[in-house]
């Protein structure tokens, strides 16, 4: 949250674990091990369009504006 959002989104995790961000087209934008839960991501250099966060337990379409 937020979604959409234009700088910081936070993500909130059921557990530790991966994630990987992609665009629209499949390209990977951001790949980490996030070492918390709760893990905030500053998105204001992506560019305006659809993401998808995918965790280790589920995927998330994303907007950014």
């Amino acid at each position: 949250y937020p979604n959409p959002g234009n700088g910081l989104i936070t993500v909130q995790l059921k557990e530790k674990s991966r994630i990987t961000i992609t665009n629209s087209m499949g390209q990977i934008i951001y790949d980490s091990k996030i070492a918390d839960t709760n893990f905030v991501l500053n998105i204001h250099e992506f560019a305006s369009g659809m993401y998808f966060i995918k965790s280790s337990d589920k995927v998330t379409k994303y907007l950014k504006l």
